[in-house]
């Protein structure tokens, strides 16, 4: 044996040695090790140079991708400075504010008197015709009047289903039951502008259905949702919108020309008192006044909503007819069946 092998020899003896066979676990200790667990999650303790290091780790092995938890959302808007959200606050509609304020918790508090003030005066002043607030009758909180005092939603449509009943017509190409009767069922809708002017229609469309005729009014027209005059639209202001309905209407029936008064949008004006709407619509054919009172909650009946000032009893409904010289109201019954809401999420 020369020197070398010798050395080698010397090495091997001395490492043995240094790690004892108690460091290296047995295959019993093996065995009893959970099943699940790594390497890593096994406690050890190593004898390095007549020192003792020991290490261990409670890492496992992560469950599969189906049963993991989905990972949370992240709310950009949440992690905004408080002042840049009372901001948008100011700036949303008063019902998408409030639904805002009651759903999060991150913005709950910031709704306060100043928000509340801010909404109290663009809301109230474009309604009332007095255009006075009065906050004293509300032990001067904002936040009470703005979720007590009676106002009018402009965040959708308020619609009043009606029917009458109509004697079938016969003819050669119709056969028709003897004794059969027809009922005819229409819409009469209201869109409240937030600046003191509404949108009148009577329509056979469903409230889904007739959303998109007032978007494209709404489009047609946007300098009536910037003025804030209380006075009637002009006469050439109702022909454009009559119009506008025609030529849509005749491009889905290939060109014909209709003159439909179901189909007709007319503007007018409206002003709140108490718990009372006033409204005037001047239409092709007369001039319309309604008498509203203002309900608490509606029931959501016939496709409406429930909310808050969601029912519009009506209380007067009159007509002035332009063929009449005397200009003479005629007076009309009320319907019995109160305005429902139908809300609009995007204009």
């Amino acid at each position: 044996m020369d020197k070398k092998d010798k050395q080698r020899q010397s090495s091997s003896s001395s490492s043995s040695s240094s790690f004892p066979s108690s460091s290296i676990p047995s295959s019993e200790e093996r065995s009893t090790t959970p099943v699940g667990t790594t390497a890593a999650s096994v406690s050890s303790t190593t004898t390095i140079g007549g020192g003792i290091l020991s290490s261990s780790s409670s890492s496992s092995l992560q469950p599969p991708r189906y049963q993991r938890p989905p990972k949370a959302e992240i709310d950009y808007a949440s992690a905004l400075p408080d002042e840049m959200l009372v901001r948008i606050l100011l700036f949303l509609d008063i019902d998408s504010g409030v639904t805002s304020t009651l759903t999060s918790t991150r913005w709950r508090p910031l709704f306060t008197e100043r928000v509340c003030q801010a909404h109290c005066e663009r809301v109230y002043l474009d309604q009332s015709r007095t255009k006075r607030l009065n906050p004293a009758r509300f032990n001067g909180s904002w936040k009470k009047m703005l979720f007590t005092r009676p106002r009018v939603r402009t965040n959708g449509l308020y619609f009043l289903l009606s029917s009458y009943i109509k004697k079938p017509m016969k003819d050669m190409w119709t056969e028709i039951t003897p004794g059969s009767i027809l009922e005819v069922k229409y819409y009469r809708y209201l869109r409240f502008l937030p600046n003191g002017r509404l949108v009148y229609a009577l329509l056979y469309l469903p409230p889904s259905e007739a959303v998109r005729l007032f978007k494209d009014w709404g489009s047609a027209h946007p300098s009536s949702f910037m003025s804030s005059s209380s006075s009637l639209p002009s006469s050439s202001s109702a022909a454009c919108v009559r119009a506008q309905v025609e030529r849509r209407e005749g491009g889905r029936e290939g060109g014909v020309t209709t003159s439909n008064k179901k189909k007709e949008l007319s503007e007018g004006v409206y002003w709140t008192h108490k718990k009372e709407i006033y409204c005037q619509i001047r239409t092709s054919y007369s001039l319309i006044n309604f008498r509203l009172e203002i309900g608490e909650r509606g029931a959501g009946r016939e496709g409406g909503r429930g909310g808050k000032f969601t029912e519009l009893a009506m209380e007067e409904h009159s007509s002035v007819p332009y063929n009449d010289p005397t200009a003479t109201p005629v007076a009309h019954k009320p319907a019995y069946a109160p305005f429902m809401f139908h809300r609009v999420s995007m204009w």
